[in-house]
């Protein structure tokens, strides 16, 4: 059974990094008819799949996902660009009877579509739609413990593989990879300057750090966002059900 969300209404929901904003984005998208739009500054990159957690074919379980794989790593995207691309779906969702749910944790990317920056005088202008802002965190022990888990299981799947294919293919450029966490930090052991182990500690460190400002960057841009337990799916859904419908 799909409901329906309150007239021009977009949904977000956003978090620091493994606080299972897909899954959870996944799961409305059944329940209202929505289409998922990725406010991730690394997904939006073709072949950097694993580094990025983009979910797979069968973990997005026919859900409609935009703004993911539409640049290679040698080419640049700006927030402003996301803007456009991002209200045209929006637009279209609205068209076609759809829910917008932007997912993802690119804070500054959702910020120019909430606040609609107007990127000529750098000032911001009314919103344009009724957003319900979520962002979904966890304890930060129990946070951090999962971020550990899952590099690990990015090694697992192979993600030393997926860096040196990407570095070896966009050597001589100014790459995404050699900015982007995950990638950057296996240089040095691709170089033998570092063992495996020491280029993984730095790496999880790494996406703890980022978690932690990510987390303070909501906080303060954000001041009515809605605050969830990440995790808790089944109750989640229950608060945005009341907040979409209200």
């Amino acid at each position: 059974m799909s409901y329906k969300a309150k007239l021009n209404t977009v949904l977000i929901i956003s978090g620091p990094t493994a606080s299972g904003k897909t899954a959870l984005s996944i799961k409305l998208a059944k329940l209202y008819d929505g289409e998922i739009i990725s406010a991730d500054s690394a997904q939006i990159y073709k072949y950097m799949n694993i580094g990025t957690r983009k979910a797979t074919e069968e973990e997005m379980e026919g859900i409609p996902h935009h703004l993911i794989d539409i640049k290679t790593p040698d080419e640049e995207f700006s927030v402003g660009e996301f803007k456009i691309m991002c209200e045209e779906l929006i637009e279209d969702c609205f068209k076609r009877g759809k829910l917008p749910i932007i997912c993802g944790g690119t804070g500054l990317y959702i910020s120019s579509v909430l606040y609609n920056y107007n990127f000529e005088t750098k000032k911001k202008e009314k919103a344009n739609y009724n957003f319900v802002t979520i962002v979904l965190n966890k304890e930060r022990e129990k946070l951090y413990n999962k971020i550990n888990l899952g590099v690990d299981k990015m090694l697992e799947d192979g993600l030393i593989e997926e860096v040196k294919r990407l570095r070896k293919q966009y050597a001589n450029v100014s790459s995404q990879i050699t900015k982007t966490i995950g990638y950057k930090d296996f240089f040095p052991h691709l170089d033998g300057r570092e063992t495996l182990e020491e280029s993984t500690d730095k790496f999880k460190q790494a996406t703890r750090n980022y978690a932690k400002r990510q987390i303070t960057w909501f906080k303060h841009q954000w001041p009515n966002a809605i605050w969830l337990e990440a995790g808790k799916d089944k109750q989640n859904i229950e608060m945005i059900k009341r907040l979409l419908e209200a």
